[in-house]
Formats: structure tokens, sequence, C-alpha cells
């Protein structure tokens, strides 16, 4: 079974939500979260070739990274991509629209789009359903919002990575503190764990995935710090074992296709 180590309560999903959604907010303005883009979101476009004309929905742009990686992809493949993406954090949808001005950007709920069903060729969820309170809900309305012969993207974090392990072993407060004192955070260091907070195996994510209305077709072990990202190329085939590459990978990405 896959835990919240969070902070937020997940008993009333309604007021959860509500009081992540503040408590996101209070992250994304005091801290160096989500400062910079992924060198990550190249390798995306490259991997699943959005065809020409494509409608892509990013679901949680955060400062707009992606769409922007996304808008330099489509300009240099002279792709025209149509481009649009939602945030719950009323902060992230202005900080989005400074990157992106021209992509079509809402506040709203991942698991309540307001779209209609089959309305996008693409659908890329990366580092978002971990921090939802029903992940289950928000894979099943990205599954309901993509077009059948799409692909949708998830990066979900993965329970063996290194850190992750050390933050899951301490106290929140005390491994904060720690990121602090030794200045690893340009500013306050962000908590350890996010108000909502999830870690999964690799066959975890896969069966949240297939469960709600996906189908797996490929999927990576993948790393997000820039320094690493270079290794990250030398294992390109599969799921690489925990064992093995498991501590260094952050992250395991999957690609999907509507059942």
């Amino acid at each position: 079974m896959v835990r919240n180590f969070g902070f937020v309560g997940l008993k009333d999903e309604k007021k959860a939500s509500e009081r992540a959604k503040v408590e996101f907010g209070k992250i994304f303005r005091e801290t160096d979260y989500l400062r910079g883009g992924e060198p990550y979101y190249a390798h995306i476009l490259r991997l699943i070739s959005p065809k020409k004309g494509s409608r892509l929905l990013d679901l949680g742009i955060g400062r707009g990274f992606f769409l922007k990686e996304a808008s330099s992809y489509s300009n240099s493949e002279r792709l025209s991509l149509v481009l649009s993406g939602i945030d719950f954090c009323d902060d992230a949808f202005k900080a989005a629209k400074k990157e992106v001005p021209k992509a079509s950007l809402r506040v709203a709920d991942i698991q309540e789009l307001p779209f209609k069903d089959e309305s996008f060729d693409v659908v890329t969820c990366l580092g978002v359903i971990e921090h939802l309170v029903n992940p289950a809900r928000g894979v099943r309305e990205s599954a309901r919002v993509l077009k059948t012969g799409g692909v949708a993207v998830f990066t979900i974090p993965n329970v063996w990575h290194i850190q992750y392990r050390f933050c899951l072993m301490y106290p929140k407060f005390f491994v904060a503190r720690v990121l602090n004192v030794l200045k690893l955070r340009k500013k306050k260091a962000m908590l350890v764990f996010q108000p909502i907070d999830r870690f999964y195996t690799a066959q975890e994510g896969k069966r949240l995935l297939e469960k709600n209305g996906l189908r797996v077709k490929y999927a990576e072990a993948l790393v997000s710090r820039r320094e690493d990202f270079a290794v990250h190329k030398k294992f390109r085939n599969g799921v690489i074992p925990s064992w093995f590459y498991g501590w260094k990978s952050n992250f395991t990405l999957y690609v999907c296709e509507k059942k």
C-alpha cells in the first residue's frame, strides 16, 4: 500500500484539497522549489514525438517550464503544437503565464478537469500525481480527456531513490534544518515532504495507471538532477532494477495509451 508521507491528512478529501492548495502556495512563494526547468523535458518530447498540430495538455504546470520547452520544440520542429495547461495554485498560474503567454492556461483541479472527453492528443503529468488527494481519480481524468490513439506521460517518484529513503527515515523538520545548515537550498529549504506526498515502486506506479484507464507502453528509470542526466542516457532499456540503478533514479517515467 502506498502511504501519504505529507503533513495533510486525507480523511476529508475536500478539506485536504483546500489545505494542500494553501500549503503548496506557501512552498511555491517561500522556497526555491520549481525555480528551474528539468533536463528530461526535452528527452520526453523527443521520446513521444508529437505529431504536427497536436493538442498537448500539461497537468500541474508549476512555473510553466515544460510548456516553455514544448513551445521551443514545436517551433524548432515546425509542429504548431497547441499548448494548454492547468494548475490548482494561483501563484503557479501567474508564474506560468509569464513563461508561456501564448499557451491556454487555467486554474483547475486535475481530479476534475474542465475539458470534454477525448480533447487532447498528448497529456503530460510530470511529478504531480503523487501530490493529489485521490491519485486514481486524477489518472482517470487524464485518461478521459486523452484521445484514443493519443499518448499520456507520467513521471512518478521512485521510493528506492537514496534521497527519498533518507527523508522517509528521519523527521522532515530535522532534514529541512540540515539542508539549511549545509546551504543546499538557495532560499529557505522546502519541507522535505509536500502537503501530500507519496512514493511508488515501478510496479506500484504501473498498477495505478493501468487500473484507471491507461495502458503502459513503455517505462524507464529517470533522473531529474541535471548533473546526473547524462548518466541516465546509458540506462534506457526498460525500468532499471532497484538494486542496480534505483538508488540513483528518483522517478519512473511511463508512456501510456488509452485503454
